[in-house]
């Protein structure tokens, strides 16, 4: 298991968000596939970072949580700018540390740049992401988190076995509208039992 890790090109919160507005200024966006679908979602992205930061609400269970951490934790967050499950978590954790004040330090690192760890938070083989990796203190793992709340992920593993194939794009569509519902309840109730796993 993972005990210590070595974090280069490190973004914190506000330069990971000035990070994804660059790209979607220049019409770019982060990894080697720049397609005109992946510039795309990356301007989608910032939009729900964006509006998710200016109209979130803790939960009284986050809230609590994060309140009663003992200790301080480095979260790390694998993500890349065009990943849609990561814009609708980034900005819950981005609030959860300004809510520790100081108990946690949130840093961010593109997956593609940084395979070696990704590929020791695979899920199901895969390389999905956010994948939010806790350490606490000198860099002890002691908890993963990701890519996306349980039930949204059993509702994508339906969708995928559906007996007529779906488009990524109708996919990617579903579990938008999944999440604009939800209003980041689910991703808020999985932390705050992290969390309280932790304490």
């Amino acid at each position: 298991m993972l005990t210590k890790v070595t974090l280069p090109a490190v973004f914190n919160y506000p330069q990971y968000l000035d990070f994804v507005r660059a790209l979607v200024k220049e019409g770019r966006t982060s990894g080697d596939d720049q397609s005109r679908e992946m510039v795309y979602y990356t301007g989608l992205n910032l939009v729900r970072m964006e509006r998710i930061k200016k109209t979130f609400s803790f939960t009284e269970e986050l809230s609590q949580a994060v309140r009663s951490l003992n200790g301080e934790y480095r979260f790390v967050v694998l993500t890349e700018a065009w990943c849609g499950d990561a814009a609708q978590a980034i900005p819950v954790l981005g609030a959860m540390e300004e809510l520790a004040e100081g108990k946690i330090e949130l840093q961010f690192l593109l997956r593609d740049e940084n395979p070696e760890l990704m590929n020791q938070f695979l899920t199901n083989g895969g390389r999905s992401i956010p994948k939010l990796i806790i350490y606490k203190g000198n860099n002890e793992f002691v908890a993963s988190w990701g890519p996306r709340p349980k039930a949204l992920q059993d509702y994508m593993v339906f969708l995928k076995n559906l007996d007529v194939p779906m488009e990524l794009s109708q996919m990617i569509e579903k579990m938008q509208l999944w999440y604009a519902k939800d209003r980041t309840l689910s991703v808020q109730h999985e932390l705050a039992v992290l969390l309280s796993d932790l304490t």
